[in-house]
């Protein structure tokens, strides 16, 4: 999750501050597989796309949120897996300890794929709350900033 590894967009030329904001819905933010209770679900999965099982704790955005200042919308359906919402509880208190604005949407009686197929309707709480933060890209990062702490 390159919004919170601003070194690897240096590494490759690319100015800060490009990425404004982030939206991860029903998003995963913890690969490690040293995990405690162990998912073979999760472990099969991480194993399918990462290179080596040396590379989890990289590829974990949970283990790099130290000292993010790029606004995080985190958000996921109600009746998501076990694994989606465990992480985004650890993902939203690491990012409400290390930065600035963090909010959060939990979307009653959807699924883990249902809160995408809602995303087909304009009018969904997801899209125009994402949207809303589109058009105040640039005021997000001064709040933040200026705010020193979780919103």
């Amino acid at each position: 999750m390159l919004a919170l590894r601003p070194a690897l967009l240096a590494e490759r030329g690319i100015a800060e501050p490009i990425v404004r904001a982030c939206c991860p819905m029903s998003a995963v933010f913890d690969v490690r597989l040293d995990r405690d209770p162990p998912s073979a679900t999760r472990e099969k999965v991480t194993l399918n796309l990462l290179s080596s099982r040396e590379d989890d704790l990289d590829a974990s955005p949970v283990t790099h949120t130290k000292g993010n200042q790029v606004p995080f919308y985190i958000s996921y359906g109600a009746q998501d897996t076990d694994d989606i919402k465990a992480d985004a509880a650890l993902m939203e208190l690491l990012l409400r300890k290390n930065s600035g604005i963090v909010d959060v949407d939990v979307f009653p009686g959807l699924t883990h794929f249902g809160t995408n197929e809602a995303c087909k309707d304009r009018e969904f709480a997801w899209i125009q709350k994402v949207r809303s933060w589109m058009r105040r890209a640039p005021d997000i990062a001064t709040v933040s900033n200026a705010s020193g702490g979780a919103q």
